[in-house]
């Protein structure tokens, strides 16, 4: 029996920084941890049913969560970024990730239509290295090297970064992309 081999590189996640969001492609929005309780909730929460804050009860710690239908009964994504440190940020990115890819392959044998993209709208005053570390955590959450003879499942493979500043951002972001490449080759 041929022992199979591996294709090195192994694909990484694709990340675009734009400002225009893309129709039909999944949304993620962003929480953050508040003095309040309350997490505070990034853009497009507000497209989210009612009801949904009772039914997940979010607190925007980073690395948490949660899939949520819209008004339109579309599905959403939202994930804890933490009290803003980039850390969190770069854990929000990593299990986002991880929780997409593993619905992906749950959805997979279900035989539903599997999304190859996420967006996620960025807030305004994000800065630079969150937005930096948010993508390094996405793109290695993201990774995943495999051998065997079977075709890898459905994942997603591209993700864009919504922001009315994308000059400034997207510098920082290419950078972590490439650190996050060179790190996926070492890994393989």
């Amino acid at each position: 029996m041929p022992v199979p081999s591996p294709s090195i590189p192994t694909p990484v996640l694709e990340v675009e920084v734009t400002s225009e969001p893309r129709r039909g492609v999944p949304l993620a929005v962003l929480a953050a941890e508040s003095d309040r309780g309350e997490p505070v909730l990034g853009p497009g929460a507000d497209e989210f049913a009612e009801g949904w804050r009772t039914a997940v009860s979010p607190t925007g710690k980073a690395g948490e969560v949660h899939a949520i239908p819209t008004r339109d009964n579309q599905l959403r994504w939202l994930v804890g970024t933490g009290e803003g440190a980039v850390a969190g940020w770069r854990c929000a990115g990593a299990t986002l990730l991880r929780a997409v890819n593993a619905r992906a392959d749950a959805e997979r044998h279900s035989g539903g239509k599997l999304p190859h993209s996420l967006q996620l709208r960025l807030p305004e005053n994000v800065e630079p290295a969150q937005a930096a570390a948010f993508v390094l955590g996405a793109v290695l959450g993201a990774y995943r090297f495999r051998v065997t003879t079977e075709s890898p499942p459905q994942i997603i493979t591209a993700l864009r970064l919504i922001t009315p500043r994308p000059g400034i951002l997207a510098e920082p972001v290419r950078r972590a992309t490439v650190l996050a490449r060179a790190t996926a080759l070492t890994r393989d």
